[in-house]
């Protein structure tokens, strides 16, 4: 496997590069992203998705002769074989090699926050009983709920959150029937969020959405029902609310950088920088790939440094590829 990519890379290097002879590594820049480039994709082509390798090198010939250097940086950077294909066109490196998302979708996504169970009303100390077959509103956020019987505090919920987590109680009804929870300015479904039986004290954990998709607008209130007269208790023990970021994504790129090793270096420092309002986070310190070079050590949190040997009596070139991240805002 390993020879016939090589005898390709020469196929490529030299249609590509108009070398008349192709010996060992490529020694331009251009040479070297070609090569790192084949040598880590070749396999991925010829086993996922089962290509002819040399009818691919064909295909692939006259897009390293025309990608302009930074595109091919790019594509040597890529970490998949879409987002290579991609940057040799011209195309940004894909947002989730900028940054791997920690969230989810943020228009659509809700994160839950557990909270210490605080109460945010109780009708037996405000506003009585609820009557047979009533709905009454009940504030779901606010800056105090004593008006409603609960907490004179927020109960640490957010100004705007998309639903509660409750723990709703009915205290002595006059007789058997329900509850049910739902959003204010919705038909009340036909669904019971809690069965009680004459004079229990009974409780279950409902979910109170607060978003009316059928008017869209964020409610600070919603709805509870009761088939029969009952007190009501609720408490809050958590909120859900839109995901939010926590940092700035990150656009990174792989920034090349050519060196000459002198013949018989034993130790030569391969300094690296970045462009401009870019930060170094990693180095490749061989990332042409040079058999003849010997990579001894590195620095990257002082400074972007490749410590690097020579064991031929030539001069020897590598590339080493700098990682460079920004962060990006939106």
């Amino acid at each position: 496997m390993r020879a016939f990519v090589m005898i390709l890379m020469v196929l490529i290097c030299s249609a590509a590069f108009s070398s008349r002879a192709f010996a060992g590594q490529p020694k331009t820049e251009r040479g070297a992203l070609t090569y790192h480039i084949v040598m880590k994709w070749s396999r991925v082509v010829q086993g996922r998705y089962r290509r002819n390798l040399r009818q691919w090198a064909e295909e692939m010939i006259p897009r390293f002769q025309r990608a302009p250097i930074a595109h091919l940086r790019n594509a040597a950077a890529a970490r998949t074989f879409e987002a290579m294909n991609d940057a040799l066109l011209g195309k940004p490196l894909p947002l989730t090699q900028r940054a791997e998302p920690v969230l989810g979708q943020f228009e659509k996504d809700f994160i839950f926050t557990p909270v210490p169970p605080c109460r945010i009303a109780d009708t037996r100390l405000a506003l009585g009983p609820l009557s047979a077959d009533q709905t009454r509103v009940f504030q779901a956020v606010g800056p105090s709920f004593a008006a409603q019987g609960g907490s004179d505090s927020t109960c640490g919920l957010p100004v705007d959150p998309a639903a509660l987590m409750m723990n709703v109680t009915v205290v002595d009804p006059l007789a058997p029937g329900y509850l049910t929870v739902y959003i204010t300015g919705q038909t009340r479904p036909l669904a019971s969020s809690l069965n009680y039986a004459t004079g229990q004290i009974i409780n279950n954990q409902v979910l109170a959405t607060l978003v009316n998709v059928q008017a869209p607008a964020q409610n600070s209130t919603f709805s509870l029902y009761t088939f029969s007269s009952t007190h009501v208790v609720i408490d809050v023990v958590g909120y859900f609310d839109e995901a939010k970021r926590t940092s700035e994504p990150l656009d990174c790129i792989g920034y090349p950088s050519n060196f000459t090793i002198p013949a018989s270096s034993p130790g030569t420092n391969a300094i690296l920088g970045c462009p401009i309002n870019y930060s170094l986070t990693s180095i490749a310190c061989n990332s042409s790939f040079n058999p003849d070079v010997t990579v001894i050590g590195s620095d990257v949190i002082s400074s972007g440094v490749c410590f690097v040997r020579n064991n031929t009596a030539s001069i020897q070139s590598i590339t080493v590829t700098a990682r460079c991240c920004r962060q990006v805002s939106f």
